[in-house]
């Protein structure tokens, strides 16, 4: 069963929609975080990596735990502050697809993967910075990366659900589902921005 949107943390002083509504026009947009004021200093995940110090393991990635955050930077130095965070909250193998023109997966199976978003208030949207399934990759029991993983995963869902590819604006809140087609239903998820000096994976 997918699981609805979670409760907005602290730091959330508006709520704008819910995770299945729209804010300002936004699809997926569930709240809008400010600082305590307008002249408030940046927020600590502004000012510092929130993986700054992490182990890496042997394939270069920080091995993260489902409910635990990690920071995109805002360029590839890895001093740079963070300026987007991204939490898997749950990874769910074959969810209930209902976008309406759901496919049986191109494999066997799907992974969803439901993710929470945060962007500082000095993001910069120009950026145009998306989570994408081509940033995915899931590694087998044997630590070798599948061939393809996208199949039919980006039609399971519908737009409001959808995370990949939504662009991001400052100081907001987004929740939604990557879907990847696989063959497999245990293995290791492996996340990794192009333009980041390391990756992130997760066991399923």
């Amino acid at each position: 069963m997918r699981s609805r949107a979670a409760l907005v943390p602290a730091v959330v002083l508006a709520l704008a929609a819910t995770a299945c509504g729209h804010a300002d026009g936004e699809v997926g947009v569930i709240a809008t975080v400010t600082p305590s004021s307008s002249s408030a200093a940046p927020t600590t995940a502004a000012v510092a990596p929130i993986d700054a110090g992490a182990e890496l393991n042997e394939r270069g990635n920080i091995v993260k735990a489902v409910g635990e955050p990690g920071g995109i930077r805002r360029t590839a130095d890895p001093e740079a502050p963070t300026v987007l965070t991204f939490t898997v909250e749950d990874m769910v193998i074959n969810p209930e697809c209902d976008s309406g023109f759901e496919l049986a997966p191109a494999t066997a199976n799907y992974l969803g993967i439901r993710m929470r978003v945060e962007t500082t208030p000095d993001y910069d949207p120009r950026q145009l910075r998306t989570i994408s399934e081509y940033d995915f990759a899931i590694l087998d029991a044997d630590g070798t990366p599948l061939p393809d993983v996208i199949g039919n995963g980006q039609v399971c869902f519908g737009e409001e659900d959808e995370l990949s590819h939504r662009r991001f604006g400052p100081g907001l809140a987004y929740e939604g589902w990557v879907v990847l087609d696989m063959p497999i239903r245990t293995g290791t998820l492996v996340y990794q921005p192009a333009d980041q000096p390391n990756g992130w994976e997760w066991a399923f």
